[in-house]
This record gives structure tokens, C-alpha cells and sequence, in this order.
């Protein structure tokens, strides 16, 4: 009976730690309130077919006196699809819990998602409500909830196909053999997550549902910024074996560190957007590369960074601009880089670099770097014809021909910070109807190249409606 008499005492003394005890005395000045840890606790995507992770809010009594909260309350009751935990019990109401001077608790939150719901991503709200001194106080739970098919560290040895009809969620590398992405599909990376393929690369994007290479996060970094706006997320896509065939078309590759590598293979580059990558869009060593009306930008060091091989740009933006929200790097080299040598001692003939109907500017004192190794042996072929450039590399002889010259091509908005950037041209630029005729009768956005005069880039002046 002693056990059970002192059992009894502690759980007393416990309730009145954690419950209203009358003999405390409470403030109930109106003007003392309740702070929290953030005003919305925003989970990541939840991706339900492997779970969410449980975060933490603090609510903390910073005045003279103990609280008592009279009331806490998840707004969605038994319904809700988050689940709370206040200082060790959980439940979807509270009365009378004590929050002592200077003093604070843990709430602990969970949510799960019915994966069954719908395909695409969708915005889960609930919020958490406080009432103290007749104070009521919220905090919103948000969260995005999409069945999704996961990888982790998957290696396919067989000829593999992604459809668009649930997205992909890779953690660690998948490695491939022949992949072949079809239409629509969404491709989730989790950090340092990379997609290595052996065989070939077929991306078959369409102009109304084009793929997409991503993080796997969508909630919001800051107030101001998404973590679509961060780069590197994830690793990058690896064309590992010399001797394949990649094509890409309509797809929009971005956020992560390098896009692109390849080596002593082909790739040809469509109508497609790569962007916001904290080293290279493209990293080709003697490889024979196309891209096409296409915006390749937003990277750290270099959009392109060719050792030898082949390259041909058309009908194309390439732009040197950087911006990372989280940290206070910028683009300090040139945004196209093409080299002939690599190290002391080793060299790559550069057999062709072509570049037509494109724009190569950016924030960067001079965006072109002509890398030729002093006394080589190795080849260094290359033209740009029809192009607006900023670059010292300036002459009239047959490598330069009908150029535009450092100026500003007037792209809609590159105020820095100030995101999305947009590549498309201003009625003023200088980019207008002068470039040559060209293979792409639709620019990238899907607007007419018809009346005779295309713009230069991958972006057709239109005039808004």
C-alpha cells in the first residue's frame, strides 16, 4: 500500500507540473502571450509510400509568471491527417496545460497522407490553435502529400521505361542501363541522389508535358524563396560508357550540382531548360554534343565546360547568371568554356565548336573562354556565326561573323535575387530579328518563328496580350 500511496504522489505531482494546479499563481494579463518557434510548421513533400518525418515546434512562455494555456487544439480534430505529441502524450485536444516562467515545451508533429488521394502534388493544411488569456494563437501545419514510386541505390541491368503516371523518388544512385523516359514524368532526387546510365539516354518530352529532373523538396526555404530556387539539391545525370547515344527533348533539368557529364559519347539536347546547378550544366570530355532551342543558365561556374570533341549550339540562350539564396556565391568565370587540353600533359582536339542564332551573355566581365593550350599539338576549331556575345575574344576574322557585340540582350527580368528569372526578350533588345534562318519554327515557350525574321536565342519576342 506504501508503493501504491507514493505511486499515486508522483503521478499527482506530475499532473500538476503539466495541468492547471490552483494554487499557481497564473498571469491572466491579456498582454502576455505565447511565442513559437516558427508561425508555420511546413514539412517537406511527403512522399507517402515511405513516410514523413516528425518536426518540432516550441512554444515558450517568456514572461514573469507561469501560463496556463486553457486550450490547445488541432483544428482538424480525429480528421486531421497530422498527428501531435505535447511534452509526452498524445491527443487532438488539451485543457489546462502550464507553461512556468521563462520557461518552454515540445510539440512534437506528424503527418501522414492517404497515397490513394491523387496523382499530383496537393497542399495538406491544419493548424495547431492556442488559447491563453483569452489570447487565441495559431500555428498552420502544411505539408505535400503524392504517392510516389521509390528508388534507393537501385541498380536495372534490363532496358528500363518511366512513365509519367507517378513520380520517381531517388535516393542514393540509380544506375540504368538503356532508360527511356517518357512524357510527363517527375523525377524527385534526394540530396546527393544521381541517375548514372550505361546505356542510352531517350528523355521523350512533349511541349504540354515535358519531364523533369528535380530535389525532392517543395516546400518553401524562406518567406521569400522556395527550395526550387536552391541548387544543389542532388548529384547530377552520369552518361557513364563512351560509345552511347543520348537525346533529350522538352525537359527541364535543375537544382542540383553538376547536370550533365558525359564522355567520348553523343548527346543531342532539344527544346529543353537546364538551370540553377552549383558547378556545370554540361561537362563533355571528346564527347559530340547538339543542344538546340534551348536555355542553358543559372550556374555557378560554367553553363558549358568542353574538353575537345564536337559541339554544335543553335537557336540557343546561354546564360551566365548565378544566385543562390542560401549562401553568398556568385558566377565569377566564364558562362562557355571550351579547352583543348586538360592538365600538363593531356590533350583533346577540339574538331568543332559551333555556335549559331545564340546568345552568350551574362553577369560576368567576359563570358566566353577560348582555353587553347600555348604550343598544343591537339586542334582548336570553332565559329560562332549570327551571335550576340559578351566576350574580349572580339574579331572580325572567320571565327566571329555577323556578331553583336557586349550588348545587353534586355531579358525580361535579371534583377539579382528577384526569381524566376526570365530569358525572354524585351521589345527593345538588340537580339530582335537578327538571326538567320532557322531549323526551329516554334521558340522554346511554343511561340511562332514566322515572320521572316527570328530573334537570336531561344526565345521569340512576342508582345503580350
Amino acid at each position: 500500500m506504501k508503493n501504491i500511496a507514493a505511486y499515486i504522489s508522483i503521478l499527482f505531482l506530475a499532473s500538476c507540473m503539466f495541468f492547471s494546479c490552483k494554487d499557481d499563481n497564473f498571469s491572466t494579463n491579456t498582454a502576455h502571450k505565447l511565442a513559437f518557434s516558427t508561425d508555420t510548421l511546413s514539412f517537406d513533400t511527403v512522399f507517402t509510400s515511405v513516410g514523413s518525418a516528425t518536426k518540432v515546434l516550441m512554444v515558450y512562455n517568456r514572461n514573469d509568471k507561469p501560463l496556463e494555456i486553457s486550450q490547445i487544439k488541432l483544428a482538424g480534430g480525429e480528421n486531421s491527417p497530422f498527428r501531435i505529441n505535447v511534452d509526452g502524450f498524445a491527443n487532438t485536444q488539451w485543457n489546462g496545460v502550464v507553461i512556468r516562467a521563462k520557461d518552454s515545451m515540445y510539440v512534437f508533429v506528424e503527418v501522414t497522407v492517404n497515397p490513394k488521394a491523387e496523382n499530383l502534388p496537393f497542399l495538406v493544411e491544419d493548424s495547431l490553435i492556442f488559447v491563453t488569456n483569452s489570447n487565441i494563437q495559431q500555428v498552420k501545419l502544411l505539408a505535400y502529400g503524392q504517392e510516389a514510386i521509390v528508388f534507393r541505390n537501385k541498380t536495372i541491368a534490363n532496358d528500363t521505361t518511366l512513365l509519367g503516371e507517378k513520380p520517381y523518388l531517388i535516393y542514393g544512385d540509380l544506375t540504368v542501363n538503356n532508360l527511356t523516359i517518357e512524357k510527363g514524368c517527375k523525377l524527385h532526387f534526394h540530396s546527393k541522389a544521381n541517375l548514372i546510365v550505361t546505356g542510352n539516354l531517350t528523355i521523350n518530352g512533349t511541349p504540354d508535358s515535358i519531364v523533369v529532373f528535380r530535389g525532392d523538396r517543395l516546400d518553401n526555404l524562406s518567406t521569400k524563396y522556395k527550395y526550387d530556387d536552391l541548387p544543389a539539391q542532388w548529384g547530377g545525370i552520369v552518361l557513364k560508357n563512351e560509345n552511347t547515344e543520348h537525346h533529350i527533348n522538352f525537359a527541364n533539368i535543375r537544382n542540383g550540382k553538376n547536370a550533365l557529364k558525359i564522355e567520348k559519347a553523343k548527346l543531342t539536347i532539344e527544346n529543353s531548360i537546364i538551370q540553377n546547378f552549383d558547378s556545370c550544366a554540361i561537362n563533355a570530355k571528346q564527347a559530340e554534343i547538339f543542344v538546340g532551342n534551348s536555355l542553358i543558365t543559372k550556374c555557378r561556374v560554367h553553363s558549358f565546360n568542353i574538353f575537345g570533341g564536337k559541339i554544335r549550339v543553335a537557336q540557343s540562350t546561354i546564360g551566365g547568371y548565378y544566385f543562390n539564396p542560401s549562401a553568398s556565391a556568385s558566377h565569377q568565370t566564364a558562362t562557355l568554356k571550351l579547352s583543348n587540353f586538360a592538365g600538363e600533359t593531356d590533350e583533346f582536339p577540339l574538331e568543332q565548336a559551333e555556335f549559331t542564332n545564340t546568345i552568350i551573355y551574362g553577369s560576368y566581365q567576359d563570358e566566353v573562354l577560348l582555353d587553347k593550350k600555348e604550343n598544343g599539338q591537339a586542334a582548336f576549331e570553332y565559329s560562332f556565326n549570327y551571335c550576340l556575345l559578351k566576350t574580349k575574344e572580339k574579331s572580325e576574322d572567320t571565327h566571329f561573323q555577323n556578331i553583336i557585340w557586349d550588348k545587353n540582350p534586355e531579358f525580361v527580368n535579371l534583377e539579382y535575387g528577384k526569381l524566376p528569372y526570365n530569358f525572354e526578350l524585351q521589345e527593345n533588345s538588340p537580339a530582335r530579328d537578327a538571326a538567320v534562318s532557322t531549323d526551329y519554327p516554334l521558340d522554346l515557350n511554343g511561340n511562332p518563328r514566322n515572320d521572316g525574321k527570328p530573334d537570336l536565342g531561344a526565345y521569340e519576342f512576342t508582345i503580350k496580350e
